[in-house]
């Protein structure tokens, strides 16, 4: 068994389609991702400063003098400000493109919901929500691809890792209910448009249990690995009539032929997999740790000083959860936390994991969620 979670030193930042020092800690980033994004997307630096408004001497200018409305103990904005400035941030990302789609979020809508002293709150929770756009999965599906390549290679030699490519098959990871749209379907669908991998490689999970059975690789494709269920139930279902039934009844220990292959996992889901399928190979390009749960979320510096963050985000988590339509298999945390209580405040432009908070994407009348669901 061996896996590949994170490049050494650098995670992804999908917000802005770079990379960032792992040892750069939560509280730490949004500055750091300030740097990086002047640095690194210069061609939407003016579209950026045009949706915060004016020129960049104006824009620098007036942050400059907001700091004057600032705490007395210079450590954190007015809640006021600081909501306006997460708007602010929000509409910009979406005016430069950054987070593509015209109705794909819809931060004003959203905090719109909320009481005025519930706002300071809810701005919290959305100064730390991460969208992955299309744009965003293309680049971490090539980062994914070419860094598994080079570690094969790095491994096996040229030849050898060209012929396992040659050989595999890729293949979605099942939904419990196995839908047409299941998120495995659609991302296989722009893996194998982004990858420019042939068509005739991309199979379904049981044609894919019966090459693996001949002897091909097998490739598990899939954008987020929550709670690691769907894995879970893939690889414990049984697709075939007659021996091998499945894949755990295939691989039954270490094996160099199935590889999972991920853009997004938690720590938490990695480890449920490798319980349940110990021989696989995982390739994961960003893995979450305990720090991206809502729950452990640390005091922005920039942000209001507010005691008992932690409870307050509870609190509202709460008073809102129940008037959202979510599946009936949800426990009471869940309602507030998601599914497996992960606390994730994460979406893609394509969907949104269960694993997020329902807050985000839940729906009832009356009610504008941040995203959407599927």
């Amino acid at each position: 068994m061996s896996g590949d979670e994170c490049d050494v030193e650098w995670m992804i930042d999908a917000e802005f389609c770079v990379a960032l020092p792992t040892r750069f800690r939560p509280r730490w980033r949004p500055a750091f991702r300030i740097v990086v994004l002047v640095l690194t997307l210069a061609p939407d630096i003016r579209r950026v400063l045009g949706a915060l408004g004016g020129a960049p001497g104006d824009f620098v200018a007036a942050r400059l003098a907001q700091g004057k409305d600032m705490r007395e103990d210079g450590h954190s904005m007015r809640p006021d400000l600081y909501v306006n400035a997460v708007l602010a941030k929000c509409e910009a990302l979406k005016s430069s493109g950054l987070w593509e789609g015209e109705h794909a979020v819809n931060p004003r809508a959203w905090l719109n919901n909320f009481k005025d002293d519930e706002k300071t709150i809810a701005a919290v929770i959305l100064d730390n929500f991460v969208y992955y756009s299309n744009r965003s999965v293309d680049h971490l599906l090539i980062s994914a691809f070419v860094s598994l390549r080079d570690n094969l290679v790095g491994e096996k030699g040229q030849g050898a890792a060209d012929d396992l490519f040659r050989r595999a098959v890729f293949t979605r990871v099942d939904g419990e209910w196995r839908r047409p749209t299941d998120s495995g379907n659609l991302f296989c669908r722009k893996a194998r448009q982004a990858l420019k991998i042939p068509d005739e490689q991309f199979v379904e999970p049981a044609v894919a249990l019966a090459k693996a059975a001949e002897g091909h690789p097998v490739i598990f494709l899939d954008d987020f690995i929550g709670s690691g269920n769907q894995f879970r139930m893939t690889w414990g279902r049984e697709y075939a009539t007659q021996s091998p039934h499945s894949f755990a009844e295939l691989f039954p220990g270490d094996t160099n032929s199935a590889i999972y292959l991920a853009l997004v996992a938690t720590e938490y889901g990695i480890g449920r997999t490798r319980d349940k399928a110990p021989g696989v190979r995982y390739h994961v390009v960003h893995t979450l740790n305990s720090e991206y749960d809502i729950k452990q979320l640390p005091q922005n510096q920039l942000a209001p000083a507010i005691p008992n963050l932690g409870d307050l985000i509870d609190r509202l988590l709460a008073k809102h959860a129940p008037q959202f339509s979510l599946p009936d298999s949800f426990e009471p945390e869940e309602r507030k936390y998601g599914y497996h209580s992960l606390g994730l405040t994460l979406a893609f432009e394509h969907g949104t994991p269960d694993s997020t908070i329902p807050l985000l994407w839940g729906e009832c009348p009356a009610w504008n969620p941040l995203v959407r669901r599927v």
